[in-house]
């Protein structure tokens, strides 16, 4: 990526957006496989789920993000379903 920005630890703007896409392809799945429907609803959870996903990465560098990810990953999902 090209583009870097810094909160505590450089990550780059592409990086964060292929993040952020994985991660709603990966929550989409999980949702799809435990027999959900995507209505409007679980739609928004997905998105809004990503997001917060995207930021904490963004916001805890420095090996930090390995640490909260899978935390707030496996809160959105235990919420979700």
């Amino acid at each position: 990526g090209k583009k870097k920005y810094s909160v505590t630890g450089i990550k780059t703007v592409e990086g964060s957006f292929v993040f952020f896409l994985i991660t709603v392809l990966i929550l989409s799945g999980i949702l799809y496989e435990s027999d959900m429907s995507l209505n409007l609803n679980e739609s928004l959870f997905v998105l809004g789920g990503s997001l917060l996903l995207t930021i904490v990465e963004a916001v805890f560098g420095r090996g930090w993000d390995n640490i909260f990810v899978p935390i707030i990953a496996g809160l959105i999902i235990y919420f979700a379903l």
